[in-house]
């Protein structure tokens, strides 16, 4: 059994679809090459601490992690 597209609504949208996918995949780094160097990771970037009193000590601890491939240097840390 042999298929012929030429012609075909499927063979004329094929180059769109084909370049579509290539872009959506470098879009989300499908086909990226992995980090050489520091790649910092987040699991969770926000914290709500809901309603604080005033004067009580608050403790939240984050979660950074190094994805790369070389050392992850945090220099300095601003509350936002």
């Amino acid at each position: 059994m042999s298929y012929h597209l030429k012609g075909s609504i499927i063979a004329k949208g094929l180059p769109a679809l084909l370049a579509g996918l290539l872009i959506l995949g470098g879009a989300l780094g499908v086909w990226a090459a992995p980090a050489r160097g520091p790649a910092i990771f987040v699991p969770q970037p926000t914290f709500n601490a809901g309603k604080v009193i005033e004067g009580k000590i608050l403790i939240h601890t984050f979660v950074i992690k190094n994805r790369g491939k070389s050392d992850l240097v945090i220099q300095s840390v601003k509350p936002g």
